[in-house]
């Protein structure tokens, strides 16, 4: 398998791409090559076709039914993977990430769930990860994981 740091993400054109080019990204050559980052142009029309507020945080009590709060500890990658491994249905193979508004990814499950903590950080606030073709989504503030669904329909998968 390819080093990690043979595949790097243009970070002018992609700002979140500091993450997957940081030196401590577990993401492998060939895993970076099957994530797809999107420019803010793209990030904010997704934003908007999957989360119909501007702010997650700020809607959250008319927007999201919680089923489960946790608490994972980024420093143990593999126990805390099994949250998403639970909750992540097998049958969405690819899914979408928001970093707010203005960053996306489409990340493929097998590879979130390897490396989920190169993409969420625990200083995140307006973090949520989507199961296209589903109300589910989980979002996180801090270390505090949230599972639900949202309450409004959603967009039909891409």
């Amino acid at each position: 398998m390819a080093g990690t740091s043979s595949h790097l993400f243009d970070e002018a054109r992609y700002p979140i791409a500091w993450r997957f080019n940081a030196a401590d990204c577990a993401l492998s050559a060939d895993d970076k090559q099957r994530v797809v980052l999107f420019d803010q142009a793209a990030s904010q029309a997704l934003w908007d076709r999957f989360i119909p507020v501007p702010c997650l945080i700020t809607e959250l009590p008319s927007l999201f039914q919680c089923h489960e709060k946790t608490t994972l500890d980024f420093a143990r990658r593999a126990e805390s993977s099994l949250f998403f491994e639970r909750r992540l249905s097998p049958e969405s193979d690819l899914l979408w990430l928001f970093w707010g508004r203005r960053c996306a990814v489409q990340v493929p499950r097998d590879i979130f769930i390897k490396c989920w903590d190169d993409f969420f950080y625990p200083s995140d606030e307006n973090t949520a990860l989507v199961m296209p073709g589903s109300a589910e989504v989980i979002f996180s503030f801090e270390e505090n994981f949230f599972y639900g669904q949202f309450v409004r329909p959603m967009a039909a998968p891409l």
